[in-house]
């Protein structure tokens, strides 16, 4: 399978594009409309907590004023009920004052307490929003790093915990909890043999009866149960069990791919004796058959990647953006990301109303799909003015309204 334009030039994205971006809309239009709507929450909040403030000051002002004026009178006057009425007068006045500013703070609070509430629900919408998206879509990858823990390995109710790492361009990084219960091969602990069967390797130890020399010996890794990796392009770590259920690995391989070739060490946390008696380098020989599990494991992790099961965190530029907020920045460098694809894909559609793309079968075969442009810009409902423009640079707004660039990504220095 693979994408064409509308005008059945190549495609340069391996994905469906246009299902990408309309997830990307809807989920969005979500994002910046919640943030919207904290912030005119939050200054409609201020806002009126400063004018009951306001109105309380000029409350008691007055009321100091009042006090004044109806103590230098009294004191003109020697009767006993001119002076009980003023004070009558005054502790019911300052009665007042205390009221109204008691009622006035408490209001403020309930408000503040409010926004809190409030704020924090609509982070919570817009995380779960962009939650959907990273989990539902396909985006341009620079990087992946898998890693996989297997957990109760020796019960019926042994399971695999899979995540998927992805750098994306701008800085946004996604870590993704895969589902291998999704995939048969993945439902049970599986053997070094079911990725490379006859695997031998010059990794184990032969210690002598008479005395305490210990060599190295082969060992056949067929029955050895996967109890976890770390992969990415350059390096890996596969760490393997004698048994599921035992605490210990016995065998971790670490490999790394340098200017010079293939390097590779082994260690044996089940024994950590050896590793003080043997070197610890795995023998030249053995380096390819390491790679090339390596390799195998990660092709057949790679089919777990269409079963995602939740968005685990979601980075810009190192920092979490959940617990800094910056929801809306990760909209802002997606928009930057997909304008040029989206504005190219706009150019080569044949119908100025409509996002077109071609799915061409291995057979040869094609399949036109396409978005129209005012189901897009419906997606944005509730989005209004500088929020609305945001989302500007895809090309999808009708002749007219008001268009700006992408939002500039920030550069460190």
């Amino acid at each position: 399978m693979r994408y064409l334009f509308g005008d059945s030039t190549p495609f340069p994205l391996t994905f469906d594009f246009l299902a990408t971006l309309e997830a990307f809309m809807a989920c969005g239009g979500d994002v910046v409309r919640l943030d919207t709507e904290s912030k005119e929450q939050e200054k409609r909040v201020h806002a009126d907590a400063d004018a009951r403030a306001r109105s309380v000051e000029s409350l008691e002002r007055f009321h100091q004023t009042v006090l004044r004026a109806m103590r230098d009178s009294s004191m003109k006057s020697l009767d006993r009920e001119v002076l009980d009425y003023a004070t009558a007068v005054s502790d019911s006045a300052t009665r007042y004052v205390e009221d109204t500013r008691r009622v006035a703070v408490a209001k403020t609070e309930r408000e503040v307490a409010q926004l809190a509430v409030d704020v924090q629900r609509r982070r919570e919408d817009a995380q779960a929003a962009l939650s959907r998206f990273f989990v539902q879509a396909t985006l341009p990858v620079l990087e992946t790093r898998f890693s996989m823990q297997l957990h109760g390995g020796g019960s019926k109710d042994a399971f695999h915990e899979v995540k998927v790492v992805e750098t994306h361009p701008l800085g946004i990084i996604t870590a993704l909890e895969l589902d291998p219960s999704a995939v048969a091969e993945w439902r049970h602990p599986r053997r070094a043999g079911d990725f490379a069967p006859n695997l031998e390797l010059l990794v184990g130890a032969k210690r002598s009866w008479f005395n305490k020399n210990v060599q190295r010996d082969v060992v056949k890794l067929d029955d050895f149960i996967l109890s976890g990796f770390e992969l990415d392009e350059d390096t890996a770590e596969l760490r393997l069990r004698k048994r599921a259920e035992q605490k210990d690995d016995s065998l971790v391989f670490n490999l790394r791919r340098v200017d010079s070739g293939l390097t590779a060490d082994v260690r044996h946390p089940d024994d950590a004796e050896l590793d003080q008696v043997l070197s610890v380098n795995v023998e030249p020989q053995d380096r390819a058959h390491l790679e090339r599990l390596w390799q195998v494991i990660k092709k057949s992790t790679r089919d777990l990647l269409p079963h995602r099961r939740r968005l685990a965190s979601l980075h810009l530029d190192m920092v979490d953006a959940f617990e800094t907020d910056r929801m809306g920045e990760v909209v802002d460098r997606v928009v930057t990301m997909f304008a040029p694809t989206a504005n190219e894909v706009a150019r080569r559609s044949p119908n100025q109303h409509e996002l077109s793309l071609k799915e061409e079968s291995d057979d040869g075969r094609r399949r036109e799909i396409y978005l129209r442009k005012e189901d897009l810009v419906r997606r944005l409902e509730g989005v209004t003015g500088a929020d609305r423009a945001r989302f500007g640079a895809l090309s999808i707004f009708p002749d007219g309204e008001a268009v700006l660039s992408p939002r500039p990504v920030p550069r460190d220095g």
